[in-house]
């Protein structure tokens, strides 16, 4: 490549660097990173192939002509990025900064602060998305088809991120109420949970399957010289089947509210399904654990007291040999911090006054200030077998995995 050309990619580097430090509290600096980043390393990868200044010479090909593409479109779009932030940081220094409002709760996973997986998710779905849509403007038969497979998956991709700011945008937070259990109206402390991630997830799904379908329908489009046609075949009959399998019935069957309840008799919770149900007393640990960034409550109780629906008793089992635990619920889409919920249920199994206290205003402070209801955050194993004698099946329940 020329000089400029490098100065170019060297330039959006330095920019991308500069962007990500801000990019947590700013969407405009996120924004102006990924495009550097990506323009820093399409550029990196078009000098890599020998593409350089192969419009002259007419032998960019289907590859190249694309790289060249997306860095024309991101090379533009990145002073325009630049300039807009300089105009807004000139623009706060002028008007003067209005009061900061009340935010309401967000989820753990879905909080102020995009994971480092949803911001790589994001690139590449970026990256994928610009690649595609160069394919299927400038391509020809099948071509377009390798495109439109490409982009299915892009969307798909970032639909995962996206899923998480809609999910963060749009949970309420927890709030009292009266609720139906066992026929009987009950004074309940209610945790509503974001559908609207559920709903997205599956159009994720729904993307990855469609995608397979085009790889299965006609796998020439997206053959090279070491995948066959019957290997790209094969895969997209796995991929439509695996994706399909999970959006087809979740969108036919998985009904109801999103929501977890602490009720005086026990702990409920629903996830667009019947719900499933934990007695105080016969819930022997809980505790909070991470994997890939990801939380889940977990919840160990004595068979006779812990009422799981007969279609969701193979995901106990699921859940004993993964986590560890009888139970566990995702709290993903749910505005509550892992940590404090789970002191609040187990404020509940140890203490039976605070179980009197569940649908006043005091039960909704448990998950509203910043004092937790109980000195111990969690219920451990080690406590619930010294102070019940139970010890409950499967793996030691740890915090993080």
């Amino acid at each position: 490549m020329k000089p400029a050309a490098w100065a170019v990619v060297a330039l959006a580097a330095m920019t991308a660097a500069v962007a990500w430090r801000f990019a947590r509290r700013s969407k405009l600096a996120l924004a102006i990173a990924l495009v550097g980043t990506t323009l820093a390393g399409c550029g990196l990868a078009f000098a890599a192939g020998g593409w350089g200044g192969c419009s002259q010479r007419g032998d960019c090909g289907a590859v190249g002509g694309t790289l060249r593409t997306i860095l024309v479109i991101e090379t533009l779009l990145l002073p325009v990025l630049i300039l807009l932030a300089g105009a807004r940081a000139l623009w706060r220094r002028v008007m003067p900064e209005r009061k900061p409002r009340d935010e309401r709760p967000r989820a753990r996973g879905d909080g102020a602060r995009m994971r480092l997986r949803d911001v790589a998710l994001g690139l590449g779905g970026i990256v994928f998305a610009l690649f595609a849509l160069t394919i299927l403007i400038t391509g020809r038969g099948q071509d377009r088809i390798a495109g439109l497979a490409v982009l299915l998956f892009s969307i798909a991709v970032l639909l995962v991120p996206l899923s998480g700011r809609l999910a963060a945008r749009a949970a309420a937070g927890p709030g009292l109420g009266r609720v139906e259990h066992d026929g009987a109206l009950e004074p309940a402390l209610v945790i509503p949970g974001s559908r609207t991630k559920l709903h997205v997830m599956r159009l994720a799904c729904l993307c990855f399957a469609a995608a397979g379908v085009l790889m299965a329908i006609w796998p020439e489009a997206l053959t090279s010289g070491t995948r066959s046609p019957g290997t790209i075949r094969a895969g997209g009959i796995v991929c439509a089947l695996l994706f399909g399998a999970v959006a087809v019935p979740s969108m036919l069957l998985a009904r109801g509210p999103v929501r977890i309840e602490l009720l005086p008799g026990g702990l409920r919770w629903q996830v667009a399904a019947p719900p499933s149900f934990a007695e105080w007393d016969a819930i022997t640990a809980v505790c909070p654990f991470e994997i890939n960034n990801t939380w889940f409550l977990g919840v160990d109780a004595r068979p006779e007291g812990l009422h799981i629906p007969p279609r969701q008793r193979w995901l106990a089992r699921a859940n004993r040999s993964i986590a560890g635990a009888d139970a566990s619920i995702s709290l993903e889409a749910f505005p509550v911090e892992p940590e404090r919920l789970a002191g609040a249920v187990a404020a509940c199994v140890l203490d039976a006054e605070r179980r009197r206290e569940i649908g006043t205003d005091a039960s909704l402070a448990w998950l509203e200030d910043g004092v937790p209801p109980t000195e111990s955050a969690t219920l451990s194993r080690s406590r619930a077998m010294a102070d019940t004698g139970y010890e409950p099946p499967g793996s030691r329940l740890t915090g993080r995995r």
